[in-house]
């Protein structure tokens, strides 16, 4: 008989030491609840007076610290051991045990601020203090908080290199309006995000008639935060960029709306009222300016253009047309103007697109029978809601090339309307020169007045397709 009780007694202690013991608590007071687990394992424990509350669960536990671990799992409690004794109480103990339980440890921040990095812990932030003035986080937390707590930071505190953010505004008329509620009637949110080429595709259906209304670029750290104010319209967007996402809070007076996008190449697209007027912007962020920050992406499109001129000056009266694509196209050129003899030029030849907004054309042709070449570079780039233009060309005759001419320029290109202004000419007998264009749907004019030349009117037709 006393075999076999030793040996159901071996199977129960075997047993406990294998799979711990059960405990079973019933919306059960908790003070109460902690004394019996520390008299089932033979404990002294000083419970804190704040401690309160019910419990309920059932755990299996091997030793006294992991059943009061999961006992305090789901309450804001924690314990500490302290000799022979363990004390068990909260942030709002006496000071005695709460310095015990809770003994603060400093965070060294290397590469962003405090306030960047309180933000970004959330509901962690509560166990943390700091100074606008240091590089240092006060933790005040159990331990296993303080782990999370550090854990959390060494992921966001890396090194702030700048990432860049682009933005475009844009009126949309009825028609284009429409058409985009259509498209985004899915979901109901006025919020479109894309990834990859189908942004480029959702520009494509929407052909969007005006350029940029209102445009540009905010440099933000990895981990950061900046705003960007618009006065016409009004808008005010906040950018706050964290380890994985970018969130963008778009105000005014009638739309609040927050979009969060990923930032490997993700782009996002919101509707605004404003004034009885519908916008759309376009958004988008990346890691490398290079690869995705122009605003109006270069898409390869077919075109067709043909232009006529006139020079009031020396009477000249000139054509062009090209064909082709945006990428590669066939270009002619056929004028004639007031000379001691009439002089009359025809020439053909191609324009490509060489990197960005940035073209080279070579023309080859006869001017009075005399053989002729045209080479010439122009390049555009936006800064903000400003666009700068360069270009020079050259012209060679059998008798060698003729001087160099060049163009500078910087203007702005808003609603239907380019007006540039800068100088023009060859180096030594550069003046200033005004250029005006006007565009509505695929007709357009231009006017340009040259300090040497005069004015030069005109206007013809583009087509893209």
């Amino acid at each position: 008989m006393m075999k076999k009780i030793m040996v159901v007694f071996l199977m129960i202690f075997t047993s406990s030491i294998m799979f711990g013991l059960d405990f079973s608590f019933s919306n059960a007071d908790l003070r109460n609840a902690i004394n019996d687990i520390s008299r089932t394992y033979n404990v002294q424990v000083i419970i804190a007076d704040d401690v309160v509350g019910t419990v309920d669960m059932t755990f299996q536990a091997g030793n006294f610290e992991e059943a009061l671990k999961k006992l305090l799992l789901t309450t804001d409690y924690s314990f500490a051991k302290v000799g022979n004794f363990y004390l068990v109480g909260s942030m709002n103990s006496p000071d005695k045990i709460h310095t015990t339980l809770y003994k603060p440890s400093l965070i060294f921040l290397k590469n962003i601020s405090p306030r960047v990095a309180y933000d970004l812990l959330g509901t962690l932030s509560r166990y943390v203090l700091y100074s606008s003035n240091s590089n240092v986080l006060l933790i005040d937390a159990d331990e296993q908080t303080k782990g999370e707590i550090s854990a959390l930071v060494s992921k966001i505190d890396i090194s702030n290199e700048n990432r860049f953010f682009y933005y475009e505004i844009h009126e949309m008329t009825a028609d284009e309006y429409q058409r985009f509620r259509q498209i985004e009637q899915v979901n109901k949110s006025g919020i479109l995000t894309f990834s990859g080429s189908s942004f480029e595709i959702f520009r494509e259906i929407m052909k969007i008639k005006g350029t940029g209304d209102i445009f540009g670029t905010l440099a933000i750290g990895t981990i950061g935060e900046s705003a960007i104010i618009s006065t016409n319209p009004k808008f005010s967007m906040n950018v706050k960029s964290d380890q994985n996402t970018v969130n963008v809070s778009i105000l005014n007076g009638v739309n609040a709306l927050q979009v969060a996008m990923n930032d490997q190449k993700s782009h996002a697209v919101a509707s605004a009222q404003i004034g009885g007027k519908n916008f759309l912007i376009f958004m988008g962020f990346t890691d490398n300016i290079n690869e995705d920050i122009t605003f109006e992406k270069q898409i390869p499109k077919n075109n067709f253009i043909l232009n006529i001129f006139y020079n009031q000056n020396t009477s000249k009266i000139g054509g062009g047309v090209t064909y082709g694509s945006t990428d590669l196209s066939i270009v002619g050129e056929i004028y004639t103007y007031q000379t001691q003899r009439a002089t009359m030029g025809v020439f053909v030849g191609m324009e490509g697109n060489l990197i960005d907004q940035m073209y080279g054309k070579i023309m080859l042709g006869l001017e009075n029978y005399i053989p002729m070449a045209k080479f010439g570079i122009k390049d555009t780039t936006s800064i903000g809601f400003l666009k700068l233009r360069g270009e020079i060309y050259d012209v060679w005759k059998p008798v060698g090339f003729s001087p160099v001419k060049f163009l500078a320029g910087v203007g702005m290109d808003m609603w239907n309307v380019e007006v540039f202004g800068g100088i023009r000419g060859e180096i030594y007998t550069a003046g200033p020169y005004i250029e005006i264009n006007l565009k509505y749907e695929w007709i357009q004019a231009k006017l340009l007045w040259e300090e040497m030349s005069g004015y030069t009117f005109g206007g013809g037709i583009t087509l893209n397709w």
